[in-house]
């Protein structure tokens, strides 16, 4: 498996970390079910996150806020 460049630690860091933020504010919500990162820190890939809603309208207000999108 392929590691990461030095430089690219603190990029993974701070992505990892908003993320996290995120996240946390996504378990304060109605309608959210759960969510999660997958961030391997050492390879040279980027992270993918998830999460899953009650409703579609639940997640749309999440993301996008009330209104028309």
């Amino acid at each position: 498996m392929p590691t990461c460049d030095q430089s690219d630690l603190p990029r993974i860091l701070d992505f990892t970390a908003k993320i996290d933020e995120v996240r946390a504010w996504y378990d304060t919500l109605d309608g959210s079910l759960i969510n999660g990162n997958f961030q391997h820190r050492l390879a040279d890939i980027d992270g993918m996150t998830f999460s899953i809603w009650k409703t579609d309208a639940a997640m749309r207000k999440a993301a996008y806020g009330d209104g028309t999108h």
